[in-house]
């Protein structure tokens, strides 16, 4: 097995009779035509930083409070505090946090859309994780997070996407919501974390907030009046004002990230697999919060010209059962025999892929994206690629924390398509494009 390491070069390891190497990837483990690796021969291969704990108090709740207090005296005409100048860089666990890519950029997204309405106030916001860098960790591989290479200039508001007193109303909520005493309280040895963090959250009281009822009913069936809400609210929040400059920052990203780091992956005929995966290539993304799709609906939604097709899979996934039993990276491994057997003339792997980074870009430039359903990682990219290439999201009411998350596309945008697998028996027929009933 062959690894790379963080300036790019590959080093050969040992190689384990279950594994037959195809490609070589920067910040990733990579298998290609070869029978049913052990798991544990890839996880030996890792040794993953460790996944931080955050401030009990979070950044955007610290923002909302200087935020809301300093504009209640500057109202009321009250002199503002002697210590003057309030300024939040955000928290170094949320910019090397490798494991939740999503939860994080919504950290970020949210201080800077107070920090566009509190500047005024003197308090200002910067998060500053292109300064902050991982502490190797032996195993020679990148652990570089999509948080590291965003942008350092942000988000772009100035065009009044955000008013002071929407973000009054939400930083209001937040605040009003966030029990102090109980997220202090709740840090120990055992799990660095504070209770209100959830890693597969995609939604943010600030950023992006969700309806308060549940989208299925006690019948399991779809609760029309919640999915209508829950719509209506998407587009009114900010993110369903400001996805266009998301989509902006995190192609930038992306483009970064390529600059930066030559390609060194090679299909098994010796081609640049990366340029040819952005010319006719497919990624098929699968994370430890998702679930199996159908075999069918995978197939039918992967070109059949595709001359690459990747399933890529973070970390996690290599460890994780699902509730039914399953486990992640077995089923990773059954879409490679799968797409391996109906497209016979694609070059197939299946990649363990250690930086968000690296994994971000590659989704919003290969030409096309499959997100399995509750593939957290894969929303954002999947809403931000590239001219030219595409994106489908699985839909399920089993993985409810990303169904009905693209309700903040008030409008069709032919590059991204939902399929509810729920209903469909034939996904040709049942796919919709992204904003539609």
């Amino acid at each position: 097995l062959c690894l790379a390491d963080e300036g790019g070069n590959g080093h050969a390891a040992a190689v384990t009779p279950h594994i037959a190497v195809t490609q070589v990837q920067r910040g990733a483990l990579s298998q290609g035509p070869a029978d049913a690796p052990a798991v544990d021969d890839i996880a030996r291969q890792m040794n993953p930083p460790q996944i931080p704990g955050r401030r009990p108090i979070p950044s955007h709740i610290e923002l909302c409070q200087a935020f809301l207090q300093r504009r209640e005296m500057t109202l009321s005409g009250s002199p503002l505090p002697l210590d003057g100048h309030v300024h939040v860089i955000e928290d170094e666990a949320v910019c090397k946090d490798w494991s939740t890519p999503l939860s994080s950029l919504f950290e970020i997204f949210a201080g800077e859309i107070i920090n566009q309405v509190s500047q005024k106030y003197g308090v200002t916001y910067s998060h500053d994780c292109q300064k902050v860098h991982h502490q190797g960790t032996g195993d020679h591989l990148d652990w570089t997070t999509i948080q590291q290479e965003f942008p350092a200039s942000g988000l772009v508001l100035d065009d009044g996407t955000v008013s002071e007193h929407e973000v009054v109303e939400l930083c209001k909520g937040c605040v009003s919501g966030f029990n102090t005493e109980q997220a202090t309280s709740s840090v120990n040895t055992n799990n660095p974390n504070p209770s209100w963090f959830n890693p597969h959250s995609t939604r943010h009281c600030i950023v992006y907030p969700g309806t308060s009822k549940p989208l299925v009913n006690s019948e399991n069936e779809h609760d029309m009046a919640a999915i209508q809400q829950q719509r209506l609210r998407a587009q009114s929040a900010p993110f369903g004002k400001m996805f266009r400059t998301v989509q902006d920052r995190m192609r930038l990203a992306a483009a970064k990230h390529k600059l930066e780091h030559a390609p060194t992956a090679y299909s098994s005929t010796g081609s640049d697999a990366v340029a040819i995966e952005e010319q006719d290539g497919a990624i098929i993304y699968i994370d430890e919060g998702s679930m199996a799709m159908p075999m069918i609906q995978v197939t039918k939604n992967i070109p059949p010209s595709a001359k690459t097709i990747t399933i890529l899979i973070n970390p996690l996934c290599v460890s994780a059962t699902w509730e039914n039993g399953e486990r992640c990276y077995e089923y990773a491994h059954s879409v490679l025999n799968y797409v391996k057997d109906m497209n016979p003339n694609a070059d197939a792997s299946l990649e363990v892929t250690t930086s968000t980074a690296t994994a971000t870009s590659r989704m919003i430039r290969a030409r096309t994206l499959l997100c399995t359903p509750g593939s957290v990682n894969c929303l954002l990219p999947a809403m931000s690629k590239e001219e030219n290439t595409f994106a489908v999201v699985g839909e399920s009411s089993a993985r409810s924390n990303t169904e009905q998350f693209f309700d903040f596309f008030s409008t069709s945008d032919y590059q991204l398509q939902v399929s509810d697998i729920d209903k469909a028996i034939d996904i040709g027929t049942t796919t919709r494009t992204s904003g539609t009933p």
